[in-house]
């Protein structure tokens, strides 16, 4: 393992659950070698930054970006085309076309329409207002 080392740290068990669980929701899994990608890259990212010599804004990842906010993407897309002017923070939805949008990108398999419902309402994207009514976040 020519440039790599060894390092042993400490940190709270909330933090080491939400980074896993950020693993396996950005590569789809849990394998060998995940966790020490992206704890490298964050702490790159974080020396770059106090150095000066990159901007927070400017932080840029070094993978590829999470496939949910892909989806979200191609569904946002679909919404925009077939029923919505715009999708502003705040506006409400009927979960008949987001579901449609969700089926008409991904599959119709009932698992796959929970499972992006669930993704999308995780990581903050939509959230169920009440009945068949969502409301988008971003």
């Amino acid at each position: 393992m020519a440039g790599k080392r060894s390092i042993h740290i400490w940190i709270s068990s909330e933090v080491d659950e939400s980074l896993r669980k950020l693993i396996v929701k950005k590569y789809g899994r849990y394998e060998k070698g995940l966790l020490s990608r992206e704890v490298e890259e964050a702490l790159t990212n974080w020396i770059l930054q106090h150095r000066g010599e990159r901007e927070i804004s400017e932080v840029k990842t070094l993978n590829p970006p999470s496939k949910v906010y892909r989806v979200w993407r191609d569904v946002k897309d679909y919404l925009l085309k077939k029923y919505y002017q715009d999708l502003s923070p705040t506006q409400t939805i009927t979960e008949k076309h987001l579901v449609e949008a969700i089926k008409a990108v991904r599959g119709s398999d009932p698992k796959t329409v929970r499972k992006h419902l669930n993704d999308f309402q995780e990581f903050k994207l939509i959230k169920h207002i009440a009945g068949a009514i969502w409301e988008v976040l971003l």
